[in-house]
């Protein structure tokens, strides 16, 4: 029997965009048709998890309109596939949604779409994550089987991606994982067309729309490997690539031979796609049950030692810029607006924000501004510094001074309201007047602004409502500021030179809206800050847990409360790129009006 290829197919699109997906899809399938009768190869060609539809639709897959426009495009690809000529040495495997008449939630199917034949589905996802930012119960049905596709005498497995993920609170009939050992073993389970006594999967196929976050590259290797050697097969997971709002797909797709013990991999974070020859695997199934069930383990955010965050790897760096960069650049995409715009405060915030836009935003598409805005306590160096870094981009830098409005504001509400504007309501105001005139600014170059609040600004409340905390999307709302530095510093030596002025990298963090203000006057040092954070937000420990790794009792009981306080703003805030298990995006709910004492 010749080999057959293998393609993990690995498109990047608009979810939702249903004209586009199911064309792009059908022509795809047109050109193959026509490569398989000159040739003869066989060849499988696989697509990720809901590829027909995209991922996340959130409300949108029970809307009307939608799962009707779903189901005239499936039709016509249908008709149009039936249509084709026969060709038996080419199958494709898609992701998509499957609609049943008289039911609300959709089926999350992988498609088996064989050329003049009609569409079967191989597989429903049987296991639905309801954690985090997954809620996929409630928009979809649960598969309750699997089974085993015979093609061209290869036995192929098929599950979507949380079916592999299956923790031990699962019951072994609920397990996708063990019901598909079950049939390999012919016992109380068989597949369809099985004759053999026992089957031994030759491949196992995972679609999968996984969003990214720092943990997860290794830690899907790891999965399909010890996959691979529980079934004794082959494994090709197809993962999704894009950006939606908040959540960044960074594809990575893996083929895994574990006769070579060799993985081969598509490119993360870019449209892309790889070919293998599938070929007999030698590896025998192990005969126990081991790895049916997925055992999670804490991704190692801090060095407990040293009382802060651990130094993030060049690797780490690198995959977290390409998510920052592939979010913007889908966002601005999306928006159809091609100027974009970064106010700029002489800072390490505003400024790597500013020149990951600029690395994300080719110039011969956008057109990149930066605003500067001082006020009574800005100082000159903040202005120089923002200077030399937009000269550094090749930016244009506009200056707007707020100091006459910021007089005007105060002797306005002197005279009307009766009282004088000081202290923190002084700051607010500062901050207000530098959003609205940052808008101002915007709506008259037709632009998007970016927010450039950092995760631990944003986690203790250190941000004005409708003053800095405004713009479209977070570019670095999930990084603490520990890791904006260790990015700032990154990024320069990435490029070969001082992108960022070391000026800005090296100055001592300041809101700059008193007199000799720094942020070390309201808060603590920042490694002690983003330790403590680290430890009650993402991992959820209690009060009395952080205090016994090490940081002092009282600010403990200072960060937990300031974090209590501000769930108010994090719920107005705009959508965060989220590269970190868990960020303040949409999988961060959390009451606002709950009782204090939670740091949730």
């Amino acid at each position: 029997m010749r080999p057959w290829n293998i393609i993990l197919h690995q498109p990047l699109d608009q979810l939702a965009d249903l004209p586009h997906l199911f064309t792009r899809l059908l022509q795809h399938i047109k050109e193959e048709v026509a490569l398989s009768n000159s040739t003869g190869n066989t060849k499988l060609i696989i697509y990720p998890e809901l590829y027909l539809s995209g991922y996340p639709l959130k409300d949108l897959i029970l809307n009307g309109e939608f799962r009707n426009s779903y189901q005239k495009h499936f039709e016509i690809l249908s008709t149009e596939i039936k249509n084709l000529k026969e060709t038996p040495q080419l199958s494709f495997v898609v992701g998509g949604l499957r609609y049943v008449e008289g039911e609300v939630m959709p089926g999350n199917v992988a498609f088996l779409i064989q050329p003049g034949k009609l569409i079967e589905v191989l597989h429903q996802k049987m296991l639905l994550p309801n954690d985090d930012i997954f809620d996929e119960k409630k928009y979809f049905s649960p598969g309750k089987s699997v089974k085993i596709w015979h093609w061209h005498g290869k036995c192929i497995g098929v599950l979507i991606c949380e079916d592999i993920w299956a923790t031990s609170g699962i019951e072994t009939k609920e397990n996708p994982l063990s019901l598909l050992k079950q049939i390999c073993r012919n016992k109380s389970l068989k597949g369809e067309n099985l004759k053999d006594e026992n089957s031994k999967l030759d491949l196992l196929i995972c679609l999968s729309a996984s969003p990214f976050d720092l943990s997860k590259n290794d830690l899907r290797k790891d999965r399909v490997k010890q996959l691979a050697s529980t079934f004794g097969c082959d494994v090709a997971y197809a993962n999704k690539v894009s950006a939606d709002d908040e959540l960044v797909f960074d594809g990575g797709s893996i083929f895994y031979q574990p006769s070579l013990d060799k993985f081969s991999c598509a490119q993360e974070f870019k449209e892309d796609q790889i070919s293998v020859v599938l070929k007999e695997t030698t590896v025998d199934p192990l005969l126990e049950n081991k790895n049916l069930y997925y055992s999670k383990e804490r991704f190692k955010l801090r060095d407990e030692k040293k009382i802060n965050l651990r130094m993030l790897s060049e690797r780490e760096l690198e995959r977290i810029l390409q998510a920052l960069i592939l979010g913007i650049q889908e966002y601005a995409k999306r928006s159809h607006l091609k100027n974009w715009l970064v106010a700029l405060s002489g800072g390490i915030d505003s400024a790597i924000v500013l020149t990951i836009a600029k690395i994300a935003l080719p110039s011969s598409e956008y057109k990149l501004f930066a605003l500067y805005m001082p006020g009574f306590f800005s100082q000159e160096m903040s202005f120089q510094l923002s200077k030399q870094l937009c000269l550094n981009l090749q930016t244009p830098l506009s200056h707007l001074p707020i100091k006459f409005l910021h007089s005007t504001t105060k002797n306005m509400i002197k005279d009307h309201l009766g009282f004088e504007v000081k202290k923190l309501t002084d700051e607010n105001v500062q901050s207000r007047l530098r959003g609205t005139l940052l808008y101002v600014f915007a709506n008259q170059l037709n632009a998007m602004v970016l927010n450039t609040s950092n995760k631990s600004e944003i986690a203790v409340g250190y941000s004005t409502l409708y003053g800095d905390s405004v713009g479209a999307i977070s570019v670095i709302g999930d990084l603490y500021k520990t890791w904006v530095y260790q990015l700032a510093n990154y990024i320069n030596r990435r490029e070969n030179g001082a992108l960022i002025p070391e000026g800005i990298i090296s100055r001592e963090p300041s809101a700059e809206l008193r007199s000799d203000q720094k942020d070390s006057d309201s808060l603590p040092p920042y490694s002690l800050l983003d330790f403590i954070l680290s430890a009650l937000f993402d991992d959820q420990l209690s009060k009395s847990d952080v205090a016994k790794l090490g940081a002092p009792v009282e600010e403990v009981e200072r960060i937990c409360k300031l974090l209590q306080q501000s769930e108010f703003k994090r719920q107005q805030f705009p959508p965060i790129l989220k590269v970190f298990p868990k960020s303040f995006g949409f999988g961060h709910r959390v009451p606002i009006g709950k009782s204090n004492g939670y740091s949730a």
